[in-house]
């Protein structure tokens, strides 16, 4: 039987620093908002949405990337998915 080993090679992403950054707290979650340059174009820009909280004593984190020309129909999404929440 012959042995065969794979090599699994990390990849580090370099993140673009925010432009912009802006913090949310509350009931044990922490939300981050930061705007980014993308790697692609100078007139590129993102969001990225982040929440952050604690379970079983880990960080848990979650991201979204929202991208400038998709940022008026994802505003437009969270508007309407205000309206139905009160």
């Amino acid at each position: 039987m012959q042995e065969t080993t794979t090599e699994v090679q990390s990849v580090a992403t370099a993140v673009q620093p925010a432009i912009f950054s802006t913090v949310v707290q509350g009931s044990g979650k922490t939300y981050f908002f930061d705007v980014r340059q993308a790697k692609s174009g100078k007139q590129s820009k993102y969001i990225q949405i982040t929440e952050t909280r604690l379970h079983e004593g880990q960080r848990i984190r979650h991201s979204v990337t929202v991208f400038s020309d998709h940022l008026d129909a994802f505003l437009d999404a969270l508007a309407a998915a205000k309206e139905n929440m009160v």
